[in-house]
């Protein structure tokens, strides 16, 4: 089973970066990006 994630930060570029990084793991699965707290919940 796979760990859910939902990467939250206002970087885009840093969003972006460890989001690869993290798809690249067998064991994760990044299943949204949010650019602020408030847009987290709305995901």
């Amino acid at each position: 089973m796979k760990t859910a994630i939902l990467l939250v930060d206002d970087h885009p570029i840093f969003l972006k970066g460890l989001g690869s990084l993290l798809e690249d793991e067998a064991d994760m699965r990044v299943i949204g990006e949010a650019g602020s707290g408030k847009e987290c919940f709305r995901i």
